[in-house]
């Protein structure tokens, strides 16, 4: 196990894995886990993109090395006792991770569009108060020093691992961190949305039962297809059965009750999940389908399939059910499926759908790519919530969840 004992040592492990990244044509971003006593746990790059097709759009380097905390952690100190260095500022989605999972978290370089502290105050505008004010405790960006234009004062706890001997870090690191990741967000972005226009795409349900991609969706999901709604981007009652299944699942597997729906754009059942909390605390429904669809539209491309992105088209033509809406506010709740974790766990799910969509959405052909049926704050309160997350989320991506319309669909789920 390797050891470290000054944050600039860490940093340099951090941008190691932004080059890892870099000759992957992924986002370069890297990070680590490092324990209370400078102990190198372990270090990963992004993997979004491999092999030149999306793969998950939730492998972000934190969000990765908090699933391999979790799937290791008996070996492991608690995570009030570990650190996150990153190279750049985390995103909502791996916010929401980090501060779900109680880790302590060290920034090289400030991302001033999609991170959590884009405006780089360190004032976490996007947070609730009370989650902000977690985050103030955790989350440092360590002085930088050397006399360049990259220079700043500390900000944060100084502190988060206590057996570094020095606590600054140089500005060619924080360059490094910051340069690289701009060289290749442009086309690394492009890489995702690559995906055929909207007039182009197919319905899954004139393929034949035995067609591989039938075949493959079925293998993920035994009910898929055995629904359809009545109107596209219109989930009604007839998706009851399939949610309560995987809410109730949900709840054997020590989640809340939450399951999330997938439905393309004619308004077929691709995907039903529940989340796998009983494995990690940030494996929610949301975090499951997401991530089995972007691996199974890559197995197919791979595989040669060539009409794969036809007939599963990008994520941004299809509507996310999410069987209860978001919780993000810091009003007291008696409720036992809301509270601080619901909270982070939330703020996660709406980095995680910005990071599956990458991009602007298509609202002229899909008006609401993200509804929920049991609503769990005020819409108006939630709405207000979106406009102040960073700007990729906000301004471009534009996320607003919605109630869906039908009642007889809000009835059946209760």
């Amino acid at each position: 196990m390797a050891k470290v004992t000054t944050v600039e040592q860490a940093m340099e492990i951090a941008a190691d894995q932004t080059l890892i990244a870099s000759c992957a044509n992924t986002f370069s971003v890297g990070g680590l886990l490092v324990d209370d006593a400078g102990n190198v746990l372990h270090a990963m790059p992004n993997q979004v993109i491999k092999d030149g097709y999306t793969s998950d759009p939730t492998a972000h380097g934190e969000r990765q090395l908090t699933d391999w905390y979790y799937a290791n952690s008996k070996n492991l100190p608690e995570p009030s006792q570990i650190t996150v260095v990153t190279s750049l500022d985390p995103c909502c989605m791996c916010t929401g991770a980090i501060l779900t999972a109680g880790f302590k978290v060290l920034t090289a370089a400030y991302d001033t569009y999609s991170g959590i502290n884009y405006d780089t105050k360190s004032d976490f505008p996007s947070l609730t108060p009370g989650m902000a004010k977690r985050a103030e405790t955790r989350f440092g960006y360590p002085e930088v020093v050397d006399g360049v234009c990259y220079n700043r004062l500390a900000k944060g706890p100084e502190n988060n691992v206590p057996a570094f001997t020095a606590k600054t870090i140089q500005g060619r690191t924080v360059a490094l961190c910051e340069n690289i990741f701009q060289a290749t967000l442009a086309s690394v972005r492009q890489q995702i949305n690559n995906d055929l226009p909207f007039d182009q795409l197919g319905d899954i349900l004139s393929l034949t039962s035995t067609d591989p991609i039938r075949v493959a969706l079925s293998s993920k999901y035994a009910q898929a297809l055995q629904y359809r709604s009545q109107a596209p981007f219109t989930p009604d009652e007839g998706l009851v059965p399939y949610l309560k299944a995987m809410m109730q699942y949900d709840i054997t597997l020590g989640g809340k009750g939450q399951a999330v729906a997938l439905l393309d754009h004619h308004g077929n059942l691709l995907l039903c999940k529940s989340g796998s909390e009983s494995m990690s605390s940030i494996r929610t429904a949301f975090m499951e389908v997401t991530r089995t669809y972007a691996g199974l539209r890559r197995q197919l491309q791979m595989d040669g399939i060539k009409d794969t992105r036809k007939y599963l088209p990008h994520p941004k033509y299809c509507t996310f059910v999410f069987a209860l809406g978001p919780m993000l506010d810091d009003e007291p709740r008696v409720r036992p499926d809301i509270g601080p974790l619901s909270q982070t766990q939330s703020f996660m799910e709406l980095g995680a759908y910005g990071s599956t969509m990458e991009g602007a959405l298509d609202t002229v052909n899909n008006p609401s790519p993200y509804q929920y049926v049991r609503s769990r704050m005020n819409a108006d309160t939630l709405a207000a919530f979106c406009t102040k997350m960073p700007p990729l989320y906000s301004s471009e991506i534009k996320v607003n969840p919605i109630q869906v319309t039908n009642q007889g669909l809000i009835e059946g789920i209760g």
